[in-house]
């Protein structure tokens, strides 16, 4: 039996009586009491962060039933309590919670009583928890962004602050609080383990783990992923044949079918007294780090094929979690799809997912890079905070391991070249503290509860032991001498990583998105608002560093963010199409990072309310299972194609040098064959008699059409900067139709226009595509894939509220 407890009353300093439905916090019943006002508007965040200074409580009155109270076993049960607090039943202590990303369970049967019981919650203030921990432990933290003591508690650390995110460290339930009652038995856990034979069938192992207050029976049912009745068995631990498996691939490689394993504990009276079902995709999945004429590679191997990772890094999606819901995850989740993500990494210092994130990656054939919940910090393993670990390491990794979707589990993010690159004061101590947990302790646990799935250190790394993690020639990098370090984009063109898992470019959000947190006179990116807005330390300047190079000043506001737009896809695009051209000496590319926890200037592709930044759209283009890609040097182009499907490819490649009047200078075509997943390069054009004499007038058209002389891609390069090119200023033609189930815009131009958006005053939509460019005088066609709010429009307000704009408008 389970009885929900969803409705809680808080009480903070002078307000009481304020009602809140799980997930709930503090943050969050305030604002919707309107106590506070948007912690993400204006500077409120500061405002908001000094609530968290004080604690609260939260209490919820239930009524138990005598049906309830009758089971042998009664468990008040805690998924989420974010974080440190004291737990009264009834006015009796039962427990305190120190850890956000565990479960915490109470045995009630003493405790609960007839009619109506009463939970109180007693949080302490994790602003001062923190920094009281720090004073008493001094370690290593990214300080300039968070507060003091942060990796003292086990909360999700961007809470605390990060370079994208506010200091807003929140209180509250954000996952199910329930009575649990049984009398005969409970499944714990479905374990369900595969073995794929060389005839090409698989056998399943099922391993239930089970609480039980007497002699059971268990029955096992297999359903096929059309829903087909497979097995149906009381044997104990079954071992189960699947003669003729439908295979779960990644995204773009085929289906990812799923099958349901039931399992019910039966009584001696042949009644059902618990059941558990999980979901499996079959799959053999691993990473290989086997040497090679490089080095050593670092590829994902799915079902025997190795994988180029395509994707990105994701973050919490929210500050106050009580607003993150499976349609929300769904939605995000769904635009990796629509950019032909086939892998997303679980960034480490957040929180571990909802089971409906794993859900719909496996629905949807995401392989996820999971980090266990450390970065940038060194750790003290106290016996306590040891004690605090063990039980989250073992309930994260029993709830991830039978998805299909998890790829591998690693130890840490940034830890392992922190130690030897970034200055952390060498304390011997902590030094083997960071051995143990992440070398010995999480291995051995991960070797225990899920030995199928593999086990890394820490990102970036060369396979662990402080052994030269910047080595790019083994295992994973981060690289942020772009960005960070103040190279030019062209700089990627020189590394040939084996996995960049982490790597970015920011740019502002969208304009609406700008306008939600600010008055007009505060669009400026150094007004005081915008500034909060930017958490990376001369964020803005690094944006006007390389805005410089590339783009003339921004005329005005609306220019900047669009222009920052560019930069950050034209930055991602150099990197990520030149890895993908070096296929397999290259085999991943996990860009920093897909989504952001507020409105902000960061890295994120999509910003906090959806909208898709140029660089989604550019994704798309430089994600497509079939890529053709060109790099230019001294008016000497090169072309190449890579092919991440599971069949070879003829394709016909296309390319024109015009003027900017769509005057064709130069033509060619050429039939390319690109086997199956793999990359070839061509014989590269010398352009110069057609380009050098008029550079600033001519741009370089490549297309790539299949066998069936379908248009797969269209895209273009200059020969100088676009700052430099001399732009006509296009007169584009917009129109807007109907066309059965689907609203299609038009863009037409007279003069060549690169950088083309669309946007509207009155909606948001995913479009198709956008950030186009117009090459000749035919129409381009875009149809709208989503609408943002769900808010459809008719053809006339659509018409009405367009806006279209170019590169060459940015600083007219």
């Amino acid at each position: 039996m389970i009885q929900y407890i969803r409705e809680w009353t808080l009480s903070y300093e002078n307000f009481t009586g304020l009602q809140g439905t799980i997930p709930c916090s503090l943050y969050s019943i305030l604002y919707q009491n309107h106590i506070i006002e948007d912690p993400f508007y204006g500077l409120n965040e500061y405002k908001s962060r000094e609530m968290c200074e004080k604690g609260c409580t939260f209490t919820a009155v239930f009524d138990v039933e005598e049906e309830m109270l009758q089971n042998e076993k009664l468990r008040l049960r805690f998924e989420g309590v974010d974080t440190l607090a004291n737990i009264y039943l009834n006015g009796k202590w039962l427990g305190r919670t120190e850890n956000m990303h565990r479960v915490w369970e109470f045995d009630v049967k003493d405790r609960a009583v007839l009619g109506l019981n009463e939970i109180e919650i007693q949080f302490d203030s994790p602003m001062q928890a923190a920094r009281e921990a720090a004073l008493k432990y001094p370690l290593w933290g990214v300080t300039h962004t968070t507060v003091d003591g942060y990796q003292h508690i086990r909360k999700a650390h961007y809470m605390y602050g990060w370079d994208w995110g506010p200091q807003l460290p929140d209180m509250g339930l954000f996952r199910d609080v329930t009575l649990v009652g049984y009398s005969t038995a409970k499944i714990l856990d479905v374990w369900v383990r595969q073995k794929h034979l060389r005839d090409g069938s698989v056998r399943l192992f099922i391993e239930p783990e089970i609480d039980a207050c007497e002699s059971i029976d268990m029955h096992t049912i297999v359903m096929s992923p059309t829903g087909e009745r497979l097995v149906d068995t009381f044997k104990k631990n079954p071992e189960i044949l699947i003669s003729d498996p439908q295979l779960w691939w990644p995204n773009g490689w085929g289906d990812h079918p799923l099958y349901t394993v039931t399992v019910e504990a039966v009584d001696k009276e042949a009644l059902c007294c618990d059941s558990k079902s999980v979901r499996v995709g079959l799959r053999t999945m691993t990473v290989s780090t086997a040497a090679d004429a490089y080095g050593n590679e670092f590829c994902f191997v799915v079902n025997g094929k190795k994988m180029f990772a395509m994707g990105a890094d994701y973050i919490p999606e929210d500050n106050l979690l009580s607003r993150v819901t499976k349609q929300r995850t769904n939605d995000l989740l769904n635009d990796c799809i629509r950019a032909n993500y086939n892998c997303i990494r679980v960034w480490g210092g957040g929180y571990y997912p909802d089971d409906w994130f794993f859900d719909l990656c496996d629905e949807l054939g995401l392989v996820v890079w999971q980090d266990f919940m450390f970065a940038c910090a060194t750790y003290r393993m106290s016996a306590a905070f040891e004690r605090n670990l063990i039980p989250e390491f073992i309930e994260n990794i029993k709830r991830m391991r039978n998805h299909a979707c998890l790829g591998l589990l690693c130890g840490n993010n940034e830890m392992e070249t922190a130690w030897l690159n970034w200055g952390i004061p060498q304390n011997e101590r902590t030094k083997l503290d960071y051995l143990y947990l992440y070398e010995q302790l999480l291995p051995d646990l991960c070797d225990e509860y899920a030995p199928d799935t593999f086990y890394w250190p820490s990102s970036p790394s060369s396979g662990g032991g402080f052994d030269d993690p910047a080595d790019e020639n083994r295992g994973d990098m981060h690289c942020w001498e772009v960005w960070h370090g103040g190279k030019p984009f062209s700089y990627f063109r020189d590394t040939y990583f084996r996995f960049c898992s982490e790597f970015g470019f920011e740019s502002f959000p969208d304009l609406k998105t700008c306008e939600s947190f600010s008055a007009p006179n505060e669009r400026n990116p150094f007004s005081r608002v915008m500034e909060s807005h930017q958490k990376c330390v001369g964020g803005n300047q690094k944006m006007l560093h390389y805005l410089a190079d590339d783009y003339l000043y921004p005329k005005n506001f609306e220019m900047f963010v669009y222009a920052s737009q560019l930069l950050q896809a034209d930055a991602m695009r150099q990197a990520i199409t030149h890895w993908r051209a070096n296929r397999g000496r290259c085999m991943g590319a996990l860009y920093w990072q897909l989504n952001d926890c507020w409105p902000v200037a960061s890295w994120a592709s999509i910003d906090s309310a959806g909208r898709w930044k140029a660089l989604h759209y550019e994704a798309k283009r430089f994600f497509a299972p079939i890529l053709l890609t060109a790099f230019e040097k001294d008016y000497c182009v090169t072309l190449a194609l890579s092919n991440e499907t599971l069949r070879d490819v003829s394709c016909r490649v296309c390319w024109s040098v015009k003027s900017s009047a769509f005057d064709v200078i130069a033509q060619g075509e050429k039939q390319v064959q690109c086997p199956v997943l793999s990359a070839v390069t061509l014989p590269p054009l010398s352009l110069a008699q057609s380009v050098e004499n008029a550079k600033y007038d001519r741009f370089f058209v490549y297309e790539l059409y299949d066998e069936a002389g379908t248009l797969l891609s269209k895209q273009t390069l200059l020969f100088v900067k676009p700052k430099h090119f001399e732009w006509k200023k296009p007169n584009i033609l917009t129109d807007v139709r109907q066309d059965q189930d689907e609203m299609r815009i038009m863009l037409a131009s007279d003069v060549f226009a690169k950088g083309v958006c669309v946007r509207f005053k009155n909606t948001d939509v995913v479009l198709s595509d956008n950030f186009v460019d117009l090459t000749d005088d035919q129409p381009v066609w875009l149809t709208v894939e989503k609408w943002l709010g769900g808010n459809a429009k008719s053809i006339s307000e659509m018409k009405a509220g367009i806006e279209v704009y170019s590169i060459a408008e940015i600083g007219e």
